[in-house]
């Protein structure tokens, strides 16, 4: 439980923060893949208030740890 409340810290952190660029860009990030990011996190924390963690997300989190460790 401890870690499924320490990504969903995680995930709301990063949720507010792409908000935070969308209402205020400061970076010249495009919108639209701001969008789909903010998305993505709302699927995040949805899944993890429901307790549905499935195996894609899992997937697609070691993906996305992947890519951006590479």
């Amino acid at each position: 439980m401890e870690r499924r409340n320490q990504a969903r810290v995680l995930v709301a952190a990063a949720l507010a923060d792409v908000e935070a660029e969308l209402a205020q860009p400061s970076q010249d990030l495009c919108p639209t893949q701001l969008g789909t990011c903010r998305d993505t996190l709302r699927g995040y924390l949805a899944e993890l208030d429901a307790g549905a963690h499935s195996p894609l997300a899992a997937a697609v989190l070691r993906a996305e740890r992947a890519w951006r460790n590479a």
